[in-house]
């Protein structure tokens, strides 16, 4: 029993840095989303579109969302290293800048929050 209370304990696991290095990468990435979703959630509220004549970082015209990443990342250097990092790599890699797998799945996801929140306000009433 006392070998198994050792081995129980999160210090002494065998995969502890497995573990560290896991949480690491999800800290990486909600800080990634909470910038992703900040610049949706301003240009939905506003009604401003998302692109521009290009999907590429540093371009002029690579529209609203990109240029809003690229203007935080200005002042942000979590941002502004993963900008550098994740820049233009095209298909097949995850960055949560590209429309496909950003704009529009998280707007429908806000879109289903405000909706139930909507709904729960309505039945209260």
């Amino acid at each position: 029993m006392m070998r198994f209370l050792a081995r129980s304990n999160p210090c002494n696991v065998v995969n502890k840095e497995l573990v560290k290095q896991i949480e690491k990468e999800v800290q990486h990435w909600e800080e990634v989303l909470k910038r992703v979703v900040a610049v949706i959630n301003f240009l939905a509220q506003r009604g401003l579109p998302f692109e521009g004549e290009t999907q590429l970082l540093g371009e002029p015209h690579n529209g609203n969302f990109l240029g809003c990443m690229e203007l935080i990342a200005e002042f942000d250097p979590f941002l502004k290293e993963y900008l550098t990092k994740c820049a233009n790599q095209g298909k097949g890699h995850v960055s949560y800048l590209s429309q496909t797998t950003v704009y529009n799945e998280l707007i429908h996801v806000m879109g289903s929050e405000v909706l139930k929140k909507i709904l729960t306000e309505i039945k209260k009433s």
